[in-house]
């Protein structure tokens, strides 16, 4: 068996001969560039799946191309773009995967005449469009891995090419940046070329301040024979576009800054900060404890975490439980793109940052104000210490010998969540007595406390003292006897005596007759909708990706860690719902085809007590895994409908996104 390689013209091989002498003069010179479609120096990976920012733009097949095209079924000829999850061309650090574009063609005539081509099939991959900068630009290079795949029973003539074309959309123009032809030449073929980059660098013009994509263009036709069921793959992996534009230069340490932590509650956070990848596969951790330098046995992290290849900032973060309350704990992020392969590859750190966890509220009752002979105003400086707080006072009369109860007040506004005093949190009481010594303190509540301010004591205002007698004066003469008055106006009436003592009681009258029942009254109930970040929710969902299963022991079976908050009372009791934001179609096959719903993937029961960490098992369905499989990713919310101890009903929810496992 053999393959027959053709190119285009002797041309093309002078011209990347020419290329690649220029290539060899200029190696040594760092140049500031960028790889596209998505800036990694190992160039395209699709890995796990993923088509690495390509789709499918072109899948048919024709009867006839050259006479009369005539569109056929796919039973008799198909072109299938998709992805090869585990096979690549394996450039370190990359991991497998790749794109791939299959002929197959059950039947052809025989005998005919060549060059008739009896069917064609045709295929087209598209990446996503980018730009390069304005200042950017000039002459580029592009290099790929390509495998070919050829199995018949009884086959001649077959033919697979494909094209790699540069599309500049501003300009609407296209650049051919390389082909391959490959010709099946005997009758019984089964040949796999392995992995293979066939070209040298190939020379494109690139333009600064313009917009491109890459398009590539399969083709593949039968001529002679072909008598039993015929393939013809082509997978590609590793596309590289290296364009000067004046970016910063690969292989260089990541980037790593740490962001404030939010999130805080008596015993947890969540960690943020950033990381640049610098086009290089690198990692992440964060690294916390109690010791400012963070060095001691306190100290841990969270684990190595993947930080991907970009060039530009990612946004990280990691939640953390286990911590102990009123404690401050410091923390920084950490990443590494370090690799034997790229010598300009390292390591970063971020600065250290701290938090402290929840507390019981700290209280300080300070002086009344405003006191009269029965009235004052009660303050005080009160910092939450994390969690929203609630507070009153309790006074009472002074009495060293017997002391007595305490007289609580009303509770003031609520204190918003926060660590920072606040004052004079003021309430008024009246009723006092006058002149007397009264005690009082002030009273703040959290979700993680009570605590019992200082008592201040405070005394109301009594009548004013009477000033001495002076001395009686003379007596004065008397004066003459004046004119008689006229009458006065007559004075009010007196008032009502008081009502004499009551009477005694009269026998009793006979008994009334029995009313019919009433209504039986409904009960009332509320249930809250809150985001799962929400302060006032009951339970945290661990997760923003859960991947699928899709074979093993464990198949359509996934793990959902959930977290029973303190603000919930002793438990919480409910179900997780798995359910897509939008529309999706329900199933990947049968009839009739129904219309596109939200659909819901798997739900399951939830049971804990506060302050416990379980785990909600989910299973999905085969009918669920092959819409998952034919929608993934999807975008998902996550609902846990909880009820804790004393009836307070909540739904929480959390944008999450679900793909398909291996």
């Amino acid at each position: 068996m053999t393959i027959e390689a053709r190119r285009v013209s002797r041309g093309v091989r002078a011209a990347m001969l020419a290329l690649t002498l220029v290539l060899l003069a200029t190696a040594s010179v760092a140049q500031a560039d960028t790889i596209y479609p998505h800036n990694q120096l190992s160039g395209t990976t699709f890995d796990n799946g993923s088509a690495d920012g390509f789709s499918s733009a072109t899948q048919d097949c024709t009867l006839l191309p050259n006479l009369l095209p005539i569109d056929i079924p796919d039973i008799v000829c198909a072109v299938t773009n998709s992805t090869a999850p585990t096979d690549g061309a394996g450039v370190p650090p990359a991991p497998p995967g790749s794109i791939e574009s299959k002929f197959q063609s059950v039947v052809n005539g025989l005998g005919l005449i060549p060059p008739l081509t009896l069917l064609e099939g045709r295929g087209t991959f598209r990446s996503g469009a980018f730009a390069v900068p304005a200042a950017g630009g000039g002459n580029a290079t592009m290099t790929w891995d390509r495998r070919a795949i050829i199995n018949a029973i009884a086959a001649i003539g077959d033919t697979g090419e494909y094209t790699f074309v540069l599309v500049n959309e501003t300009d609407a123009t296209e650049q051919a940046v390389g082909f391959e032809s490959l010709t099946r030449n005997v009758l019984i073929n089964d040949v796999d070329t392995g992995w293979q980059t066939l070209q040298n660098p190939v020379n494109v013009s690139v333009t600064g301040g313009k917009t491109y994509h890459l398009e590539i263009r399969t083709r593949f036709t039968t001529q002679l024979v072909v008598a039993a069921l015929s393939t013809f793959t082509y997978r590609f992996d590793n596309i590289r576009l290296r364009v000067n534009d004046n970016t910063d230069t690969f292989e260089s340490p990541p980037k790593a800054v740490t962001e404030p932590a939010t999130d805080i509650s008596q015993t947890g956070a969540t960690l943020h900060g950033t990381t640049n990848a610098k086009g290089l596969p690198s990692t992440y951790t964060f690294r916390y404890g109690e010791t400012a330098d963070l060095t001691g046995p306190t100290v841990t992290t969270t684990g190595t975490h993947d930080a991907g290849s970009r060039t530009d900032d990612q946004p990280r973060a990691r939640d953390i439980t286990g911590l102990t309350k009123c404690k401050t704990y410091y923390f920084r992020i950490e990443a590494s793109n370090f690799s034997p392969s790229f010598p300009g590859s390292g390591s970063a750190t971020g600065a250290i940052l701290s938090f402290k966890t929840w507390c019981e509220p700290t209280v300080v009752t300070d002086t009344v104000t405003g006191n009269s002979m029965n009235a004052a105003t009660l303050n005080s400086t009160i910092n939450p210490n994390g969690p929203a707080t609630t507070y009153h006072y309790e006074y009472r009369v002074k009495n060293i010998v017997t002391p007595q109860p305490w007289t609580p007040t009303a509770n003031g506004p609520t204190i918003p969540a926060g660590t920072s005093n606040v004052a004079p949190n003021s309430i008024a009481i009246g009723g006092l007595l006058k002149d007397t010594t009264y005690e009082v303190r002030a009273i703040a509540v959290n979700s993680v406390g009570t605590t019992t301010g200082n008592i201040v004591e405070f005394k109301t205002a009594g009548d004013g003292a009477t000033g001495p007698t002076g001395p009686v004066g003379a007596t004065g003469p008397v004066g003459s006897t004046g004119p008689a008055g006229t009458n006065g106006t007559n004075g009010t009436n007196g008032t009502n005596g008081t009502n004499g003592a009551p009477g005694a009681q009269g026998p009793a009258g006979p008994a009334g007759a029995r009313g019919p029942a009433g209504a039986k009254g409904t009960t009332g109930s509320s249930t809250l909708d809150l985001n799962a970040g929400d302060v006032r929710a009951m339970v945290r969902i661990d997760a923003t990706r859960i991947s699928v299963p899709s074979r093993g022991r464990n198949i359509g079976r996934v793990r959902v860690k959930i977290f029973c908050r303190p603000v919930a009372v002793r438990t919480c009791s409910g179900s997780l719902k798995i359910r897509s934001l939008s529309p999706i179609r329900p199933q990947s096959f049968g009839f009739p085809v129904k219309a596109k719903r939200r659909v819901t993937f798997a739900t399951d029961t939830v049971q804990l007590d506060v302050r416990k960490v379980g785990f909600a098992i989910l299973n999905f369905d085969a009918q669920r895994r092959s819409v998952l499989k034919r929608e993934s990713p999807v975008r998902a919310t996550a609902i846990v409908t909880v009820i804790d101890a004393e009836n307070n009903r909540q739904n929480v929810r959390k944008v999450i996104t679900v793909v398909r496992g291996r």
